[in-house]
C-alpha cells in the first residue's frame, strides 16, 4: 500500500499530461507540423505546464512551490492563446483546438486550486515577486513581519522553529483536492 503521495497522483498533472499528449497529437496534422516554430513552441509550453507541476511538487519551499505552480498555469494561458493561432490558420483543426483550450483552461484552474492549497497549508503569504523570486515578508503563524523575531531570546528561537514548522509541506491529498475543488467553486 502507498502511503505517500507523489506529483503522478495529482488530478492537475494527469490532467496537464492530457494536455500533452494532445497537442502533440494536433501537432502532427499535415499543416501544423510543418510550421515548425509554431509546432516547437506549443509543444514546449505544454511540456512546461507538466514540468512545472511535477518540478514544484518535489520543491521543499512554500515559495518555491507556489513559482513553479504559477509557472504552469501561465503556461496553460501560453498553450490556450497559441492554439487559437493554429485554429485561425490551419483548416480542420477548429474542433480539437476547443478541446484542447478546455482542457488547458481546466489545467489552468487546477493549478490555482494546487497554488491556494498549498498557501493554505504552508502559512505563506507572498507579497512581492523580486528577481523572479517570490518574497513572504509576513509569518502568518507568529501574526507579525518576520523581521520582528528577537533573535537571541529563547522566545525568538522557539517562535522562529515553530514558523520554520508552519512552513513545511506535508501533502496530504485530501487537502490538494479540497483546495481544487474550492478553486473549481464545487468545494
Amino acid at each position: 500500500m502507498k502511503t505517500t503521495m507523489c506529483f503522478e497522483d495529482l488530478d492537475v498533472w494527469k490532467r496537464a499530461r492530457e494536455l500533452v499528449n494532445g497537442v502533440y497529437s494536433l501537432c502532427r496534422e499535415p499543416g501544423v507540423a510543418k510550421d515548425f516554430g509554431l509546432r516547437d513552441q506549443i509543444q514546449r509550453a505544454a511540456v512546461s505546464v507538466m514540468s512545472n507541476i511535477a518540478e514544484g511538487f518535489e520543491r521543499k519551499g512554500v515559495a518555491e512551490k507556489i513559482q513553479f505552480y504559477n509557472i504552469a498555469r501561465a503556461s496553460c494561458g501560453e498553450v490556450r492563446s497559441l492554439l487559437y493561432v493554429i485554429e485561425d490558420n490551419f483548416e480542420g483543426t477548429r474542433e480539437r483546438a476547443e478541446r484542447l483550450r478546455d482542457l488547458s483552461g481546466d489545467v489552468g484552474r487546477l493549478a490555482s486550486g494546487l497554488i491556494a492549497s498549498t498557501q493554505r497549508r504552508g502559512g505563506a503569504r507572498v507579497d512581492k515577486i523580486i528577481d523572479g523570486k517570490m518574497i513572504g515578508n509576513h509569518n502568518q503563524a507568529a501574526g507579525r513581519p518576520l523581521g520582528r523575531l528577537r533573535q537571541g531570546s529563547p522566545k525568538g528561537r522557539n517562535e522562529r522553529e515553530r514558523a520554520s514548522q508552519m512552513t513545511r509541506i506535508y501533502t496530504d491529498k485530501a487537502e490538494v483536492q479540497g483546495g481544487i475543488a474550492k478553486a473549481n467553486g464545487s468545494g
